[in-house]
């Protein structure tokens, strides 16, 4: 509801500003008052001003407020034009707030009119608007002209609001560093049991070594072979046997 109000009392802001640059742009008179930020419970005093004034010699200006939220309490004239200045304060016209000047020549200069305090009694969180209005019979200048007028409403902003709308803080995105992508094909299988995650088998590292293979099975050694022979022999055979092929086994097993 806060956000809500804070955009309305700016949405509002931004109107009259346009209606005033509108105004300045097209050179017309107008009448206008600066956008106040106020809480319930304040005194602020609000200048009536004018700009692209055209020559002046009298004026009537209305304000018509709301009784239950601002309640005029004091009019001051401003420092344009010598002449009669009064005003319906006091008057009991609740609601409506008059203010007459008359002079006896133009004053030609912009400026302050005259100021009006306000007491805010009861501030709406989307703020309020009091409308500005001219009577035209009594807006003249030296020749007993009238004077067309543009008239732009006093703006009560709500300070809580405007407080928190632009006190809430802000979140910034920073964008990612623009980076080349390399994609890695996965050396090893997913592992079912963590879903999305990609579990990477570990690389298998060749020893440089080659490690001794064993040896086929051969056939028995030709030496062993003529042992065996030889003690295989009935005696006495064999012992003779024995000590005539002992350097016949020395000599092959040289050569195997």
């Amino acid at each position: 509801m806060k956000r809500l109000s804070a955009i309305l009392v700016a949405l509002a802001i931004m109107i009259s500003a346009a209606v005033a640059y509108a105004a300045a742009e097209n050179n017309d008179p107008a009448v206008y008052a600066r956008s106040v930020t106020v809480r319930s419970g304040d005194t602020v005093s609000v200048p009536i001003l004018v700009r692209n004034n055209p020559g002046i010699m009298g004026f009537a200006i209305l304000i018509n407020y709301d009784p239950a939220i601002v309640q005029p309490t004091k009019v001051e004239k401003g420092g344009l034009g010598t002449g009669l200045f009064d005003d319906s304060l006091g008057t009991g016209n609740d609601g409506s707030l008059k203010v007459l000047f008359t002079g006896s020549d133009n004053f030609t200069a912009d400026g302050t009119l005259f100021t009006v305090t306000f007491q805010v009694l009861a501030l709406p969180e989307n703020g309020y608007e009091a409308a500005l209005s001219y009577s035209q019979a009594d807006t003249f200048n030296a020749s007993w002209q009238d004077v067309v007028l543009t008239c732009e409403p006093i703006v009560f902003a709500d300070a809580d609001a405007t407080t928190e709308s632009t006190t809430e803080p802000i979140t910034y995105t920073t964008p990612e560093p623009d980076t080349e992508t390399t994609t890695t094909e996965p050396a090893g299988p997913t592992d079912p049991s963590t879903p999305g995650e990609e579990t990477t088998a570990p690389a298998t590292v060749e020893d440089s070594t080659t490690a001794p293979q064993p040896e086929p099975p051969t056939q028995e050694k030709l030496s062993v072979r003529i042992r065996n022979w030889a003690a295989g022999l009935p005696k006495p055979f064999n012992v003779f046997m024995k000590l005539l092929t002992a350097p016949i086994v020395w000599i092959v097993s040289l050569f195997e």
